[in-house]
């Protein structure tokens, strides 16, 4: 979705500009929002007002490209792995592979960071896929043997 939306970047940009669009008086609308109230051990939920948050500035774009960037490798291993018409076993040992070297390029090192707020998000993310990942892939172990099995038995990689 998000590398639809930053194909049509200039379609949103000149809907914007139009004062009167529908589209910018979308934002001029209340949003229902539902937020846990803190203060009530029942955890009962309300209703709040708000407005809408207007659209995307420039800053928000670049966000949007650092986070297709970052999950493409995801898609294409999702895509590539959820296929019906072929067989993918042989692919995943180099598939898990790549997620992970992925997942290690999140982390970026402290004396590179700068504090920007897509940093720090990109790092929580990341945070959280690797616990992921070490869940199910974390060590040889943990790994389903069928995938080493369909590794060795592929005749190209010669093992």
């Amino acid at each position: 979705m998000l590398d639809t939306a930053l194909q049509l970047k200039k379609a949103f940009d000149r809907m914007s500009e139009e004062e009167e669009s529908k589209y910018m008086n979308c934002f001029d609308e209340d949003d229902d929002v539902d937020e846990e109230d803190d203060d009530l051990q029942l955890q009962v939920r309300q209703k709040q007002r708000r407005k809408r948050v207007g659209p995307p500035v420039e800053e928000d774009w670049n966000k949007a490209v650092v986070f297709v960037r970052s999950l493409k490798i995801l898609y294409d291993v999702t895509m590539k792995i959820s296929s019906s018409n072929h067989p993918t076993s042989q692919k995943y040992f180099h598939d898990i592979v790549a997620i992970k070297a992925e997942i290690d390029d999140l982390f970026t090192p402290p004396e590179m960071q700068t504090g920007s707020e897509t940093e720090k998000i990109l790092y929580d993310m990341a945070v959280k896929m690797r616990h992921k990942f070490d869940k199910y892939f974390g060590s040889l172990e943990d790994c389903n043997q069928l995938i080493y099995i369909a590794l060795v038995l592929n005749p190209r990689f010669k093992l």
